[in-house]
């Protein structure tokens, strides 16, 4: 039995990225890689296939050469939809502007013809030239993982496939291409270092280099990949709820390895202020502010972002003061929503084995409600009554908390602020019927 060639065996072992019989939208551009993974395609005959070619109309031929993949698609009767690009798109390089607007357009074909996968034709040379340029440029991890086999529904199946087997498939099956001109421009810095740079490379290290840098970044997709998983599931474990933002334990960020660390903190500045340019050093602030000795800390960052150290906490938010929830009226046991928090409340006979929540006796219905300034009560055990704000300074609650958390009235009295300790007048004796409180952080969640 013949041996498969690369670019047929990778597609013959493709796996879950692409299951048999799902509807296929290949991009093609008329160019030898990606006519060839459609004519790939079609010989190893798995997936319904269809095609689609995106006309930029920045280059004189560009309207020849969607003609040509029309009619040469059509031969192989495979449907093909034309896409006219629209103008680049401002602040950003053609290059750029022209790669957004082409995925955009592909993606809404592939959803407008129930494609569940939208290919596109990069090899290893692609993913080489990619790990190259970023090395160049200094990236970390996520950018020396290259380009991903799979993002969403767009998947590369020929990452591992050197342009050099693509090109001997071609000539081993008749596949017809066009050429693309802006390719020869050495105005883009990816054409530079396709013309310069990997021709050296070859010379130096052998033709299979691309396929060997290839190998590199899938490795290295696999680390990072396992690196946000862990630190995904730490920051859950170091952090708490904090509204449009986090709340950090300071003492575990400042042991934790730097590489954690700073994982941590990049995708929280990330997730709070948006794309930053010089996220970088926005993230070394930030690691300087949790590993410097003293109490609380202040630091302003771009977005109107601030982050807060006290308390041994890190808090990282918007600089806007949250709004206090209205107030609500719980007329008995079930889930109620306030702000950010639901409370699911169920009835209990004494205090339970987990004391967790807070248990009240205290007579339905109940106010729930933002705290009051200089509001008072008798916290349970305590001689006498406390201001709330003190009792909140000895259980350690940031500023910018207290106005999110919810006080509890009952008969006309306060009888719980949380997280704090239940009013003595809402004691539970033994043997005595009781509310349980469950308090769960819903922000952004709908509570049934």
């Amino acid at each position: 039995m013949a041996t498969l060639s690369a670019p047929l065996a990778a597609l013959e072992n493709a796996g879950e990225l692409l299951p048999a019989g799902r509807p296929l939208l290949v991009a093609c551009s008329g160019g030898r890689d990606s006519m060839s993974l459609v004519r790939a395609l079609l010989l190893v005959g798995r997936w319904p296939v269809r095609a689609a070619t995106v006309d930029h109309r920045l280059r004189p031929e560009s309207e020849d050469d969607v003609a040509f993949v029309a009619s040469t698609l059509a031969g192989w009767d495979v449907p093909v939809t034309v896409l006219r690009a629209g103008d680049a798109l401002a602040g950003e390089g053609p290059e750029d502007a022209a790669r957004r607007e082409r995925y955009r357009l592909l993606e809404a074909c592939a959803s407008a013809n129930a494609a569940e996968r939208l290919l596109t034709a990069h090899t290893a040379d692609d993913q080489a030239e990619t790990l190259l340029m970023r090395l160049a440029a200094g990236a970390g991890g996520r950018g020396l993982a290259g380009i991903p086999a799979r993002r969403g529904i767009v998947v590369r199946p020929w990452l591992a496939v050197t342009r050099e087997e693509v090109a001997a498939f071609a000539a081993a099956h008749g596949v017809p291409w066009r050429h693309d001109s802006s390719n020869d421009s050495e105005r883009f810095l990816r054409n530079r270092s396709r013309i310069a740079v990997a021709p050296a490379m070859a010379r130096v290290f052998g033709a299979g280099w691309s396929r060997g840098a290839a190998r590199s970044a899938a490795l290295v997709r696999g680390d990072v990949e396992a690196l946000e998983f862990l630190a995904a599931r730490w920051r859950d474990e170091i952090g708490r709820p904090a509204p449009e933002g986090a709340d950090l334990d300071v003492a575990k960020l400042a042991e934790a390895p730097p590489a954690l660390r700073r994982r941590v903190l990049r995708d929280v500045l990330a997730e709070v202020a948006g794309p930053l340019r010089t996220i970088e050093l926005h993230v070394r602030r930030l690691e300087a502010l949790v590993v410097a000795e003293g109490g609380v800390a202040r630091l302003g960052l771009p977005g109107g972002v601030e982050a807060r150290r006290a308390y041994g906490r890190l808090v990282i938010v918007k600089g806007r003061e949250p709004e206090a929830p209205t107030t609500i009226v719980v007329s008995g046991p079930g889930v109620w929503r306030w702000g950010p928090w639901s409370l699911r409340i169920e009835a209990v006979v004494g205090l339970p084995a987990d004391r967790g929540d807070a248990c009240l006796a205290a007579p339905f219905p109940w106010r729930v409600r933002a705290p009051l300034e200089g509001e008072r009560y008798r916290p349970l055990g305590a001689p006498g009554g406390k201001r709330v704000s003190r009792l909140w300074i000895d259980a350690r609650v940031p500023r910018e908390q207290r106005p999110q958390m919810p006080a509890v009235e009952a008969d006309g009295r306060l009888v719980w602020v949380a997280p704090l300790r239940i009013a003595e007048e809402a004691r539970v004796g033994t043997g005595q019927p009781a509310w349980r409180i469950r308090l769960n952080w819903e922000y952004g969640q709908k509570v049934q």
